[in-house]
């Protein structure tokens, strides 16, 4: 892959702003900074929206010392991050997005071709219009064409993707020995500084294919704990755990809907607390969630979520999940108004009652997130 001489361009948002956090944590990955679990756990937001953030400059001919990267204590910030850290970041950026929508910025992708990027399915609903960012700088609209609702992915059509030079990324689907290997996470972090790069990268090591059940099993055998503070009067099992984790990441009407829709929601819940997600070292910020998880081969790995109290725990889904997705026919279908965007979400099958309440669950989270994008503009004023 070959890196595009990129044109250097200054913020693309204002001048001056600053960086305006929701005032409500009550819904999560893409719109609260943090997700307070009881101890020990801590989710993690890696998504977010935030308003106005300015970016640096982003161009091929920035020095090693000029890119952005994690320090290894609690922030990122513009210097000389390791030979291989720098060396995979400038192999990427090419293929890196930034999602947003209305000015505010809510995610990071990947291309996967020349029309198409990934990212998380959180990140894709953020909105009805979905704005994609690309490295020269070209702001274009972006269509949902597949979800994955247990997997948490999203393929989104861009129009104009070729034309803006985007360099659709190297995928790797053989996940196996990458055990104790070099991981890089990279993407788009929240930050208030008005120095740091459009793309940003954390150097970590793989640590293994694990589900969350068995993670949080093993860390501590009192993991049932905090699920049964979170659901006090009921037994701790994979549906509680996904209503938990859906109130914490996409708000009351989500959870609502899924809780109230146990014959609908008890086998995707099992499956999502079950999946093989990857385990890595490396730091994961708000703002990188859809981004890569890459080695030196390419992406292996789509970043999702951190738990911040554990050291050695960010996940992501491996990159095979996402091929399988790209290439399988697409369970639902978007209806889209030119001026309005994303107006409803449905089941290509409607005989298929999985497919049915997933699509409905797509469509609360969907304006979920318009009624954010409403709060927090309304805020800026």
């Amino acid at each position: 892959m070959q890196v595009n001489n990129f044109i250097a361009m200054q913020s693309v948002l204002p001048r001056g702003s600053t960086y305006l956090q929701t005032d409500s944590c009550v819904s999560g990955w893409h719109r609260c900074t943090r997700l307070q679990l009881p101890t020990p756990l801590r989710l993690v937001a890696v998504s977010q929206l935030y308003v106005n953030v300015p970016r640096g400059i982003r161009s091929a001919a920035m020095s090693d010392s000029q890119l952005c990267y994690f320090d290894g204590k609690k922030d990122f910030i513009l210097g000389r991050p390791s030979d291989a850290a720098a060396a995979v970041l400038r192999e990427l950026q090419p293929s890196m997005v930034l999602f947003s929508h209305d000015g505010l910025d809510g995610g990071s992708g990947v291309a996967l071709d020349a029309n198409h990027v990934v990212t998380d399915m959180h990140v894709g609903l953020i909105g009805r219009h979905l704005q994609v960012l690309t490295p020269s700088g070209r702001k274009l609209d972006g269509y949902l064409e597949r979800l994955d609702v247990i997997r948490d992915l999203a393929i989104v059509k861009v129009r104009g993707l070729a034309e803006s030079g985007i360099e659709p990324a190297k995928i790797v689907e053989d996940d196996r020995n990458l055990s104790g290997k070099s991981d890089f996470s990279i993407g788009s972090p929240v930050t208030e500084s008005p120095s740091k790069a459009f793309d940003c990268v954390s150097e970590g090591k793989t640590q293994e294919v694990t589900s969350l059940y068995d993670f949080l099993d093993n860390q501590s055998r009192g993991w049932a704990g905090w699920l049964k503070f979170l659901v006090p009067s009921r037994t701790p099992g994979h549906f509680e755990a996904y209503t938990s984790f859906m109130s914490k990441g996409f708000g009351p009407a989500a959870a609502g809907f899924v809780e109230q829709n146990p014959e609908k929601f008890d086998k995707v819940a099992q499956q999502w607390f079950s999946l093989p997600r990857i385990r890595s070292s490396g730091f994961v910020s708000n703002g990188q969630s859809g981004g890569a998880l890459a080695t030196d081969s390419g992406v292996t790995r789509i970043l999702q979520f951190g738990l911040d109290d554990y050291p050695a725990a960010s996940f992501s889904m491996p990159a095979k999940d996402v091929v399988t997705l790209a290439n399988s026919p697409s369970r639902f279908s978007f209806r889209y108004d030119r001026l309005h965007g994303l107006q409803k979400v449905e089941a290509v099958d409607p005989r298929d009652p999985s497919a049915v309440a997933e699509a409905q669950l797509a469509n609360i989270i969907a304006e979920q997130g318009e009624e954010d994008i409403v709060r927090v503009k309304r805020n800026q004023k």
